[in-house]
């Protein structure tokens, strides 16, 4: 997917990642890709975190990390904000 030709459309991209991630890099190229293609994209990373860390609640980076994941589905969907 790194390579892809995202030149003929894909969705709004909300890329996740932490700077300890396994797939960082890999996220960054295919943020960068999607970008370089015009399309609307977006890419958090957070400090220290690891690869799913959005996945403990107990974490505030998750928290906040789920925070800008709805703000970024609000927005690409329509929803109005609350």
């Amino acid at each position: 997917m790194i390579y892809a030709d995202f030149s003929k459309g894909f969705r709004p991209s909300f890329l996740l990642s932490g700077t300890r991630d396994m797939l960082l890099s890999s996220t960054v190229l295919i943020h960068r890709a999607i970008y370089r293609a015009g399309l609307p994209t977006e890419l958090h990373v957070f400090e220290s975190m690891q690869h799913g860390f959005h996945l403990n609640i107990q974490l505030p980076e998750a928290r906040e990390a789920l925070l800008d994941m709805l703000r970024f589905f609000k927005r690409h969907l329509g929803i109005a904000a609350e």
